[in-house]
Parts: C-alpha cells; structure tokens; sequence
C-alpha cells in the first residue's frame, strides 16, 4: 500500500511489535546466515538495512524516522550478534574488530536511512493542514 500506513495510525499492539518484533526476527535470520554463509549474509543485511527507508516512511517526521532507523539498527544487528554467538564458531563474512562496532555501523546507517525514508514520505505525502 502506497504510502506506507503511519505507525502512530496503526493499532497500540502493532506500535510495540512492528518496530521490536520486526528488527529482531529479521536480525535473528542475519545471525543464522553469518554462520553459515558470507554471500547469503551480505546480500540479506544489505537488503534489510534499506529496509530502513521504509520504516522511516511510516512516520511523518525526522526526527520519528530517525529514531525509528537508531533503535531498529540497534536491535537487528545487536540479534544479528547474538544468534551468531549462539550458534557458535566463525563468522563467514568479516566483522568489525570488536564485533560490537557493527551495531554502531548498522545503527548509523539505519539512522540516516529512516530519515530518509521519513523525508521521501513528506516529499510524496501532502502535510496534513
């Protein structure tokens, strides 16, 4: 559906799991595919994170973007971390040196990515008066 629903339109349930649930889930499916294979794990992180233009666009401020992208780069790279160490043995793809910088790279990234995406949704999206 075009635009994407605004998430402070949508019922309080899916407010809390949308951008919780979300992340982790799909952070999770990254830890599984950095112990297991390194074009599997670049190809799906890298689609995932611009995910986070999407994300940005269901809200219709910067500042909601931002935030939305910071904490959803903190918890999918920070589940990305963990399921990997649950799993146990070598990562596939190379990591930052400590593997905790990649939360720090991933939530960078995703920050400017939902600003993005909430700024394409106030170009395309006519304010409200």
């Amino acid at each position: 559906m075009w635009p994407p629903h605004l998430l402070a339109d949508r019922p309080r349930a899916l407010q809390i799991l949308i951008p919780i649930v979300g992340p982790v889930l799909t952070g999770a499916i990254g830890g599984w595919l950095l112990a297991s294979t390194k074009g599997g794990y670049l190809i799906y992180t890298t689609v995932m994170i611009l995910g986070g233009i999407g994300s940005g666009m269901e809200h219709d401020t910067l500042r909601g973007g931002a935030l939305r992208g910071l904490f959803g780069g903190v918890l999918f790279s920070g589940s990305i971390l963990v399921v990997w160490e649950l799993i146990g043995g070598p990562s596939e793809a190379t990591l930052p040196h400590p593997a905790i910088v990649l939360v720090v790279i991933i939530a960078v990234i995703s920050t400017a990515l939902g600003v993005l995406g909430a700024r394409l949704r106030r170009r395309f999206v006519p304010a409200a008066a």
